[in-house]
């Protein structure tokens, strides 16, 4: 007789957003220096960690970015920030999860968290054209593609009419 295999699928991580403290530039620049991650970024450099930390203070003093860590199970898997216009109809998203913790839905539930946050904001990403893992997160989120590698998630409907 064969033994049966377990073939159950580990339990989801819970996930959670919390704002960026000045203790996570740090982290958050070890992530940066992930090939993978530069691999898809705009700017595939490496950024210094003196050019990261002027980066990351003037996203945390800038009233219209909403700059996140992503935890799982409590533990920071990622970061997740929305750059939005002044007057908060549209934001752009830029989402990283730390090699670790890929793959197990991170990143989508994160999404879905931050969408809450924002409910009638336009929410735009942008994913190159050879990062499949991307460009399958946002449409398997609910995000439409837009051509030139943009997706949009608009905003909820108000359906109490």
């Amino acid at each position: 007789m064969t033994p049966a295999r377990d073939t159950a699928r580990p339990a989801r991580p819970a996930v959670t957003l919390r704002p960026v403290e000045d203790n996570d530039c740090l982290m958050l620049h070890e992530w940066q220096k992930d090939p993978e991650t530069r691999r898809f970024a705009r700017n595939p450099a490496v950024p210094s960690l003196e050019d990261h930390t002027a980066w990351f203070e003037m996203k945390r003093s800038d009233p219209t970015c909403l700059f996140w860590v992503i935890l799982a199970d409590g533990v920071p898997a990622g970061s997740l920030r929305l750059d939005c216009a002044p007057d908060g109809a549209s934001c752009e998203v830029s989402i990283s999860v730390d090699q670790k913790h890929r793959g197990m839905g991170i990143a989508g539930e994160a999404l879905r968290l931050a969408r809450r946050q924002v409910p009638d904001a336009l929410i735009r990403a942008f994913v190159m054209d050879d990062n499949a893992a991307s460009r399958a997160l946002f449409l398997g989120t609910g995000y439409d593609p837009q051509g030139e590698g943009w997706y949009h998630s608009a905003p909820a409907k108000d359906t109490r009419r």
